[in-house]
């Protein structure tokens, strides 16, 4: 394959490319520094596999697709799962809302009032977010997995959030003020020990659900940002808190309800530079089975060593990318700056 710079410039707005070859330089010979500006690609080496690429299926991007016209919502689809398109192969998917639903919203509307969970339901799913599923499922390439994402339990279940636990340097409080008094879904808090169990059966009743709408779940993360208490639907949980809820409440759930083959448990699912630390205290002898892999995002600089010392302690666990946007550039901490030619 020969090389070719490609650049795209804006004429009124009108999207313009411009290519030109580029000839092999020799390095060795060159009288101008270029190593900064090189990406050396090497085929005859090869490290981990990587088993594809996906993205979100949020209440707002379901929600996006469906106001299209049906040919443009198809080519969107298309674009993304079909087999000319980007081959995309695994989907996230929030239990509940998250920072990107329209409102925010959960399964059952007061869990203390319905301890039995009677009144569960996924009709909001049905509204927009499993249409689409559905849909990119029909269209895909490839078998779709999906993950299954908790930003937060019902708030009934959670104490008030608290300053302390608002840690703006992992992507939390951001100077926004925070109330001390009232459970949210909002600005974390943390699952009172006493509903551990109910959160654990409430999860599985998720996936039970989704599984019966012919969804294929394949993974479960423990939770979204485990220890960013965020403006939008967040919950904190210690390493310690995150051990005990896994493996006393709910592995055994899912074992119970015969989940723990079909899909696998991923733990962290937060940003890398803190991920050795909790890892380190959740997995153990005890616990090692029980995990399929690790969740990690890329906020809050590259921090790529803890993803390398981890993989060459864990080898047989999988690791996964599992949350990153535009938003946030890799290597800069907070919101990069965005820039429109409107």
């Amino acid at each position: 394959m020969k090389a070719k710079q490609i650049t795209t410039y804006h004429v009124k707005g009108e999207a313009k490319t411009w290519e030109k070859a580029l000839a092999p330089e020799d390095e060795s010979k060159s009288v101008k520094m270029i190593e900064s500006n090189v990406i050396n690609l090497y085929p005859d080496f090869a490290f981990q596999t990587i088993e594809g690429f996906g993205g979100a299926m949020t209440e707002s991007s379901a929600y996006l697709l469906s106001r299209m016209d049906e040919e443009t919502q198809n080519q969107a689809l298309q674009d993304i799962f079909g087999p000319d398109g980007l081959h995309a192969r695994f989907v996230r998917v929030p239990i509940d809302s998250c920072d990107y639903s329209l409102e925010e919203y959960q399964a059952v509307a007061d869990p203390v009032a319905d301890p039995d969970l009677a009144t569960f339901s996924i009709d909001r799913d049905r509204k927009y977010v499993l249409p689409m599923l559905k849909k990119a499922i029909e269209i895909s390439a490839e078998p779709i997995s999906v993950l299954m994402s908790p930003w937060s339990p019902p708030y009934q279940w959670k104490t008030a959030p608290k300053i302390a636990k608002n840690d703006a340097a992992v992507y939390g409080a951001m100077g926004m003020p925070v109330p001390e008094e009232i459970p949210q879904r909002n600005h974390g808090g943390s699952l009172k020990p006493e509903y551990y169990g109910s959160w654990a059966k409430y999860v599985v009743k998720y996936l039970q659900a989704y599984l019966d709408e012919g969804i294929p779940v394949t993974m479960l993360s423990l939770q979204n940002e485990t220890v960013a208490a965020t403006t939008w639907d967040s919950c904190v949980w210690t390493p310690e808190e995150s051990k005990t809820y896994l493996k006393d409440y709910l592995y055994p759930e899912m074992k119970k309800a015969g989940l723990t083959d079909k899909i696998g448990i991923f733990i962290w699912d937060h940003n890398k530079e803190r991920m050795i630390e909790h890892v380190l205290t959740v997995l153990d002898e005890e616990t090692m089975d029980m995990v399929a892999g690790i969740a990690f995002h890329w906020y809050s600089g590259d921090h790529f060593e803890a993803v390398e010392l981890m993989k060459q302690k864990y080898p047989d666990k999988t690791f996964m990318l599992s949350e990153c946007c535009a938003l946030h550039m890799p290597g800069r901490i907070g919101f990069a700056t965005v820039v429109s030619d409107r």
